[in-house]
């Protein structure tokens, strides 16, 4: 019972520290003066309001804005690419590189004889609830 005790004492002891931190982090994002002044946006896609000198002309800023579209979307090009990448590495990587299931079932067979043969590590009969 103490080891229940305690997981039930850890686990309260934990949703207490969440609770704290989302109190908090609540109260401090309140009293911030940059505050999102216009809602929540309508959809997933982001708005960006580009203020221009009133000295700079129509057509520099529709090539500043232009220019910013092209990068925008060449960085996503980037983004998909290193993820596609990420991706076949972690395969070639899991592919060659972790233990097949063969070999996998005889190490923790091992394990299980290593921990066998150690007095303390007896198992020790728990009662079957219903």
């Amino acid at each position: 019972m103490p080891i229940a005790n305690r997981r039930v004492r850890s686990f309260l002891a934990a949703s207490a520290l969440f609770l704290a931190g989302t109190v908090v982090g609540t109260l401090v994002t309140r009293s911030v003066s940059a505050l999102n002044k216009f809602g929540q946006p309508k959809t997933v896609i982001h708005t960006v309001a580009y203020k221009f000198r009133p000295t700079t002309s129509l057509n520099d800023q529709q090539q500043i804005i232009a220019g910013a579209k092209e990068s925008f979307i060449h960085g996503q090009h980037w983004a998909f690419a290193s993820g596609l990448i990420a991706v076949v590495v972690g395969a070639v990587l899991v592919t060659f590189f972790f233990p097949h299931a063969k070999d996998e079932k005889e190490l923790l067979a091992s394990y299980q004889r290593q921990d066998a043969a150690r007095p303390d590590m007896t198992p020790t009969p728990r009662a079957v609830r219903s």
